[in-house]
């Protein structure tokens, strides 16, 4: 289910919250040390953890993330900031260079008449997703941008939080190789108020995304 601003919804509990010890410090706009685990919870009355009405048993893209970062000698940090799904903006608050950002996005190519592919396009922040490589990569008419609904539904998180990672079997990974110049890269996890840094190397394991030129 896509993560709408990553709190869980107030319903009708009360507002106690638990956190973990390093949820204090990010709140001061610092940064998490590596590995550490951020997910603040909300107690009902009673002290029941209460359940969102659209929460599923499907785990949501940062909890894949962390679990992913968490089990190996995974290279990442994360940073907490303002919601933010600009990537110029999330870049500022995140205080690094925009062409470190992983600027996702879920691409339609028209394949035929009634045919289609979606493609997850990973693309430097200071650039644009070359539609017109990804229309002659995949033979097909014309690429463009998804509709919002569809994105979000395959990409599992809400527009501007969209991940370089792909989880649905009907998206294709491509990330442009200019990216891959840099030592760590930068993006939202799934969620508008927290963000990770990963290195590179790791991406590119734990990702296995195919490397092309798809950006102008």
């Amino acid at each position: 289910m896509p993560l709408s601003a990553g709190v869980p919804r107030m319903g009708d509990t009360q507002d106690h919250r638990v956190h973990h010890e390093s949820y204090a410090h990010a709140r001061t706009g610092g940064q998490i040390p590596l590995g550490t685990f951020l997910f603040p919870l909300l107690l009902p009355r009673g002290g029941i953890v209460h359940r969102c009405p659209d929460e599923t048993d499907e785990p949501d893209v940062f909890r894949r993330l962390t679990d992913m970062f968490s089990s190996g000698s995974v290279s990442y940090r994360m940073i907490p900031h303002e919601p933010e799904g600009s990537t110029e903006a999330a870049s500022r608050l995140r205080r690094h260079p925009l062409q470190q950002a992983a600027k996702s996005i879920v691409v339609r190519v028209a394949t035929g008449k009634r045919s289609r592919r979606y493609v997850l396009a990973v693309v430097p922040g200071d650039r644009r997703v070359d539609l017109a490589a990804l229309a002659e990569r995949y033979g097909g008419r014309e690429a463009s941008f998804a509709d919002r609904a569809v994105a979000e539904r395959l990409a599992g998180s809400v527009s501007g939080s969209i991940t370089p990672f792909a989880f649905s079997s009907e998206l294709d990974l491509l990330v442009d190789e200019n990216l891959l110049v840099h030592e760590e890269i930068y993006f939202n996890a799934g969620r508008l108020d927290l963000s990770f840094a990963l290195s590179v190397s790791d991406y590119l394991d734990l990702a296995e995304p195919t490397v092309a030129p798809i950006a102008v």
